[in-house]
């Protein structure tokens, strides 16, 4: 494993949260879990994707929404309601980046965040 060091001016704790938050319904919804990050200049790529069940291409921009949920019925045993994926989108958008979905190369999700650092 490579360690990459680079300075990121912004609030570690949020940035943590946001990337539990993904790596939670990663989790949550798959067996495996690829995390890969890539530093072009002065910005940071973070890919996370999985083998879940995905989400619908149609969904991409509702998913970001609070309290919206793509498929009630995948999630009544858990606790979820529905804010995850839109604080991941505050948090990013608040440090100057961008929060992108897609169809994983696993068959399942795939999160593409942009920062600047």
């Amino acid at each position: 494993m490579k360690i990459v060091k680079f300075f990121f001016i912004g609030r570690k704790n949020l940035i943590r949260r946001c990337l539990n938050n993904l790596l939670d319904n990663a989790v949550n919804f798959s067996k495996n879990i690829k995390v890969k990050h890539q530093k072009i200049k002065r910005s940071v790529l973070i890919f996370i994707e999985d083998d879940g069940p995905g989400i619908p291409s149609s969904e991409y921009e509702n998913v970001f929404k609070p309290f919206y949920k793509v498929d009630k019925s995948r999630n009544q045993t858990k606790s979820s309601v529905g804010l995850g994926l839109s604080i991941a989108s505050d948090i990013i958008r608040s440090h100057g980046g961008d929060i992108e979905l897609g169809k994983s190369e696993m068959g399942g999700l795939k999160i593409k965040i942009f920062l600047p650092v």
